[in-house]
């Protein structure tokens, strides 16, 4: 398997970075002991896709690439801005309005919803900043640098969000449309003249059809 280079496709700006190390097949155990000595740390996840991982430099990050290579393990070597952070969710609200009322407006599906009961989703996923060279190149294409950058966050809906995971494609592009509110209102104003439009057509119609049918009675009964 193809293995990322610390700096892929992106300038690292920190100089730090996340080595992740497994091989796919969950015996990385029999590397335990020299892992946890060198100090990574276990992180467990579903099936085979357990790996240890330590923050790092990245002149360190290329020495455990090369005895990965050696040893026949997978080695992930991530800048650090293309981690989750902590605090990206209050990093966005320090920056978003609420839609209305106190609401947040569901970037990918146009529904409010409160401070509680919404989400912050990454446009451009996580999972996809850290493993894609594409998704890099469309970030930048954006001027998203960082992951956490609040350009790539957005509000969501938790079913949008989960329905989203880790897509990319026409998702993305909806996200960066369904930041602006001013969009929103404009789509808005458009569905209700539409709706409007519609309704007037269908009782103008019916009328004429009232009109006719009783035309049509009338000169039967005379």
């Amino acid at each position: 398997m193809k293995m990322m280079t610390p700096i892929d496709g992106m300038k690292d700006n920190t100089g730090n970075v996340f080595i992740r190390i497994s091989d796919d097949k969950n015996q990385i155990y029999d590397y335990r002991y020299i892992l946890r000595q060198a100090g990574f740390e276990f992180n467990k996840r579903s099936g085979d896709k357990s790996f240890y991982e330590k923050k790092t430099n990245e002149k360190d990050g290329r020495e455990w690439e090369l005895y990965c290579k050696k040893e026949k393990l997978r080695c992930d070597v991530i800048p650090e801005q293309f981690t989750r952070s902590a605090d990206y969710r209050k990093d966005f609200f320090k920056v978003a309005k609420p839609a209305v009322e106190a609401k947040y407006r569901c970037a990918y599906c146009g529904r409010k919803f409160t401070y509680k009961n919404i989400t912050v989703d990454h446009i451009i996923p996580v999972n996809q900043m850290q493993y894609s060279k594409k998704a890099r190149k469309l970030a930048k294409k954006f001027g998203i640098e960082n992951v956490n950058d609040t350009k790539n966050l957005v509000a969501a809906c938790r079913s949008c969000n989960s329905k989203k995971g880790i897509k990319m494609g026409s998702w993305v592009y909806k996200g960066i449309i369904g930041k602006s509110e001013t969009l929103w209102k404009i789509r808005m104003g458009a569905r209700w003249t539409f709706a409007t439009v519609a309704a007037l057509f269908i009782v103008t119609e019916f009328m004429k059809l009232t009109t006719f049918g009783h035309m049509m009675v009338s000169a039967l009964l005379k």
